[in-house]
């Protein structure tokens, strides 16, 4: 991995934060990166959990 990939991953991550900022997610990480060639871009995959996820002790 060279370092324009780390900043990729860095920018998706960041931005998926940003943008489920109000749902409170948790666990977020990298699953997956892939260069499509014919597009000449990264495929950036990252998961994370929702409080939802998780059952609600009572």
């Amino acid at each position: 991995m060279q370092i324009k990939d780390v900043v990729t991953v860095t920018v998706a991550v960041n931005y998926v934060s940003e943008l489920f900022e109000h749902e409170k997610i948790s666990n977020l990480g990298l699953e997956e990166i892939e260069f499509d060639d014919r597009a000449g871009e990264w495929l950036v995959t990252v998961g994370f959990s929702r409080p939802w996820d998780y059952p609600q002790n009572s």
